[in-house]
């Protein structure tokens, strides 16, 4: 079944960014990309240090930016990945994506500047400032889709619960 399925949220705070993040974390699973996208400030990083602590991963969790992609190992790996600096998409390759595509989670930020090589079928997330204290955030299952197993599907449904 090829759909796309949406949710809208307004998240009031980093702890409630930090939240969503935790609670997709605890369904994580190997092969999951999550495609974060929004303007700097906008809560990418927030969501992911929540993501890694959902995962069970203890690792601190900063922007990757400088350094392009960052591990953090556990059960289940996390590579945190910044393609705002990179200047070709091919790049990724270097920083593990291949592998991290199949054996763990990849947490893309900026992530519409590797488009070419992001999978069909993943988890985006748009990130926008509303106010100083609140944040908007629109999440879309992408690809082919089972019915209400799939498990990108679920992701969307432990996001909606606060």
């Amino acid at each position: 079944m090829n759909t796309e399925d949406n949710l809208d949220l307004v998240l009031v705070g980093e702890s409630e960014t930090e939240a969503l993040g935790e609670r997709i974390g605890q369904q994580a699973y190997a092969g999951l990309l999550l495609d974060l996208r929004g303007d700097l400030g906008s809560g990418k990083t927030t969501f992911v240090r929540g993501l890694a602590r959902g995962m069970g991963l203890e690792s601190m969790v900063r922007s990757p930016t400088f350094v392009i992609a960052t591990l953090h190992t556990g059960g289940l790996p996390l590579l945190h990945v910044d393609a705002y600096r990179l200047d070709q998409q091919e790049e990724m390759a270097l920083h593990g994506w291949n592998e991290w595509l199949e054996a763990g989670v990849i947490a893309a930020e900026w992530a519409g500047r590797i488009e070419g090589i992001l999978p069909p079928r993943r988890l985006q997330l748009q990130f926008e400032t509303v106010d100083e204290g609140h944040r908007g955030v629109k999440l879309k299952a992408l690809g082919d889709l089972a019915e209400n197993s799939d498990p990108l599907i679920k992701c969307l449904e432990v996001a909606s619960n606060r």
